[in-house]
């Protein structure tokens, strides 16, 4: 007498993984940056930021994430930059010779793949892996990444750049 269907072997079926598009943005920058695997984006908390070195928004808001970083409420800051070194070393200057973590790329067309059809500076806040939250220049706000952080107020940041004296005998 047959007591139903125990005796039949069920046919495992694999499970295909759906890529979400934290898997797709991080394989772009695994690809075109490989450098940033150093960073081990799968573990933490980390802010990559994707700067131009000649665009004066990238360079504002870098200024403002150097000075945010003394709060110590951002988590760890990993730029990926396109332009020449020598852009590069201006664009450090700019924020008071502070200089992050960094990969550089001077091939536009890679650049714009990380970027994703997204704009310039482009940050993406990574936890374990997944992209919890993202800026580029059209949502960027100062005072609401601040708050998103949990900082109330900047330390006087650095200029960086052309530093005058005053005073003296200089006609300037």
């Amino acid at each position: 007498m047959d007591d139903g269907p125990q005796n039949l072997q069920r046919e495992e079926v694999p499970v295909v993984k759906q890529k979400t598009p934290s898997d797709k943005t991080l394989q772009l920058l695994y690809t075109y940056a490989p450098a940033i695997e150093s960073q081990n984006l799968a573990y933490g908390s980390k802010l990559v930021c994707l700067f131009s070195m000649t665009c004066s928004h990238c360079q504002e808001v870098y200024a403002d994430l150097v000075a945010m970083k003394a709060s110590g409420k951002l988590p760890s800051l990993y730029l990926v930059n396109y332009g020449t070194e020598y852009e590069q070393n201006y664009f450090f200057s700019q924020a008071g010779n502070v200089k992050s973590p960094h990969t550089r790329t001077e091939e536009f067309s890679d650049f714009k793949r990380m970027l994703e059809g997204k704009t310039y500076p482009r940050i993406l806040y990574v936890k374990d892996g997944e992209i919890m939250k993202e800026w580029d220049v059209d949502t960027y706000e100062k005072e609401g990444f601040m708050k998103y952080y949990g900082i109330e107020k900047l330390e006087k940041k650095n200029e960086g750049g052309l530093q005058l004296e005053l005073g003296g005998d200089s006609p300037w």
